[in-house]
């Protein structure tokens, strides 16, 4: 995991999202028309079912503020087409 670094879960908070995750939810929440707040109630469904189940390492409000914390970023940033 050394080599990958937006994978790494050691510490917990040095991980980061890979960004062709970020970039590929912006484009679906884009492409479907999501508003900000459906895209986290979707979010969070999802992500309360997995979180129990495969007992991932981050809440998921923990997870959700990480997301859309990168989401902001994205939209923030000019994108070159």
């Amino acid at each position: 995991m050394d080599e990958f670094p937006p994978f790494s879960l050691d510490p917990p908070e040095l991980a980061e999202l890979a960004p062709g995750v970020v970039c590929y939810v912006h484009n679906v929440a884009t492409e479907l028309q999501l508003s900000s707040e459906h895209l986290e109630t979707r979010f969070r469904q999802v992500a309360e079912r997995l979180h129990s189940n495969l007992r991932l390492p981050r809440s998921p409000d923990a997870a959700w503020e990480i997301l859309n914390g990168e989401l902001e970023k994205h939209r923030a940033t000019p994108s070159v087409d």
